[in-house]
This record gives structure tokens, sequence and C-alpha cells, in this order.
């Protein structure tokens, strides 16, 4: 039987940190597989400090396309390092921001995967 996949997407409240960092800890990768058992497979691709637009330009969204598999689901969450004013992470939150979810939603559907989005 196919293990069902849980794909994270999102920014520092939810990525993974070493031992040697704790307590600091992300939900995402730290937490969150003790709710599930074996039969969910959590694959963690939050990174501190990104926004839909860092994460997006630095093909971490791809490489979450090249692992779907009808099934599957995603959870996203990005915000608060989406207003930030840098131009790396700088989206404006009645457009790009938008937009930017918009895309990774409409993705992850035409792959067969249920996003849902915080």
């Amino acid at each position: 039987m196919k293990k069902i996949q849980l794909f994270i997407a999102g920014d520092s409240t939810m990525a993974d940190y070493e031992d040697s960092h704790y307590p600091q800890m992300g939900w995402g990768g730290q937490v969150l597989p003790y709710f599930f058992t074996d039969e969910i497979k959590v694959q963690n691709h939050a990174a501190s400090g990104r926004s839909t637009k860092s994460f997006l330009s630095e093909n971490r969204w791809t490489e979450m396309e090249r692992q779907f598999q009808s099934g599957d689901y995603v959870l996203i969450q990005f915000g608060h390092n989406d207003q930030k004013l840098d131009k790396e992470r700088a989206t404006d939150p009645f457009t790009t921001y938008q937009e930017n979810l918009r895309f990774m939603i409409v993705s992850a559907r035409g792959h067969g995967v249920t996003p849902r989005f915080y």
C-alpha cells in the first residue's frame, strides 16, 4: 500500500531544525509527524525566512511537484515574511501574495494533491 505524503510548504514556524538548536523547533518537522501513523509520510520543505516569492524563486515548490503523487496533501503557510521590504521576499497582499498562493493551490490540485493553507 502506498504511503500518503503530507507536504509542508512554509517558513521558520514549520521548518526542521537540528538538535543543536534545541529548544528551537518548527511544528512541521519536529512535532506534526507524532500525530500520524506510519501510513503518512511528512515531507517537510519549509525553510526559515521564506516568503511565497522566495519559496517559489528558489524552486522549493518545483522540487515538491517532482515528488507529488495523486492522493497526497500539502499544507501551505506563509505571510509574515511576505511583508518584508527586501526584493527577494516582498509581495503585495492584494496582488502577488494572493497570486503566489493561487499558483500553489492550482499546481497542487493539478497533480491530484489536496492543498490546505493557513
